[in-house]
């Protein structure tokens, strides 16, 4: 027995001493509330006969009662469901039902404009959208906890497939990048809402590799996060989800041919709402999910909502 006791007071001894070597805030964050929280979603999906009220709604409401303070969601694409028609919705139902699941009728809600979506109110733009503070300068000390900047379909895709004649990514369209995240304080991360991701499933985002050049180079001095959607009846296991220091390949032509590159940023899914009324899902299709992007002071925690509360089916964040 007394070499029993002797065994356990030196693994306590050994715990206490691990105990006072780690920092404090290692154990301190889970308990600590997040500062700051935003919500991403893709492919909604709505059309002119069913805005997605329902869903939306519960969705949201889901992630309202996860306590976080909420000060901006993104449709990351297709939030219609524009085809050859013009067989689109209203924004401003899609924009109220979101407010209302949130119980927030002030929150400002954004879109990044994908093909499905053109045609609407949705502007064709790549550049910052969140983040700029009261005087809507960037780069300033009233800036937000965070920063979103929306990357158009029209500057990744190299698949016409509606006949928009928008596309066509131009070199001053990623200097501008480049430039405008120079001006950001670097001690907050940046979302990036893009509709298509940077690998490839579908041959369609041919601009991937450029972008993912210019971000690569950004995410050496501040945390970035880039969140899509697009794929959803072709993502696989291991699509959902790629970290900083992780390789993926990226697609750098409209065949599909991709570049392997070790990422400096984390890749994600932003959740695919509802894109089962397209037809277009699979056994892989993480649907009627979004993410919330908790921010703290020294981390960001992606988590994945569904209309019950935290998502932990499969490819769960």
């Amino acid at each position: 027995m007394k070499i029993h006791f002797k065994k356990i007071l030196s693994y306590l001894l050994i715990f206490a001493l691990f105990i006072s070597l780690v920092p404090t805030n290692i154990f301190a964050s889970e308990s600590t509330a997040a500062k700051d929280a935003a919500v991403f979603f893709s492919d909604l999906h709505t059309s002119a006969s069913d805005s997605k009220t329902s869903i939306t709604k519960s969705i949201m409401g889901s992630v309202a009662n996860s306590g976080n303070s909420i000060s901006s969601v993104t449709s990351v694409g297709d939030v219609f469901s524009t085809n050859n028609t013009n067989n689109f919705g209203n924004l401003n139902t899609i924009t109220s039902n979101i407010r209302t699941g949130l119980g927030d009728s002030d929150v400002p809600v954004f879109y990044a404009w994908s093909d499905h979506d053109r045609n609407t109110s949705i502007a064709d733009y790549t550049g910052l959208l969140y983040g700029a503070g009261n005087d809507g300068i960037y780069g300033n000390e009233d800036d937000g906890n965070y920063y979103i900047y929306t990357i158009s379909m029209s500057d990744t895709s190299t698949n016409d497939r509606y006949n928009t004649g928008v596309l066509g990514l131009n070199q001053s369209t990623l200097d501008s990048f480049t430039s405008d995240v120079a001006k950001l304080d670097k001690s907050k991360p940046l979302f990036i809402a893009s509709h298509q991701p940077l690998l490839d499933r579908r041959n369609d985002n041919g601009n991937a590799y450029a972008w993912c050049q210019v971000i690569n180079a950004a995410a050496e001095t501040m945390d970035i996060f880039f969140l899509f959607g697009h794929n959803h009846k072709y993502d696989t296991a291991t699509d959902y989800f790629y970290t900083k220091g992780d390789t993926m390949a990226v697609c750098h032509n409209s065949n599909g041919s991709a570049t392997n590159v070790k990422l400096n940023f984390t890749h994600a899914c932003a959740g695919y709402m509802a894109p089962s009324s397209t037809g277009s899902t699979s056994s892989t299709t993480r649907q009627g999910t979004v993410i919330l992007a908790e921010i703290y002071d020294e981390s960001v925690k992606l988590v994945t909502y569904d209309k019950n509360g935290i998502y932990t089916g499969s490819y769960a964040l």
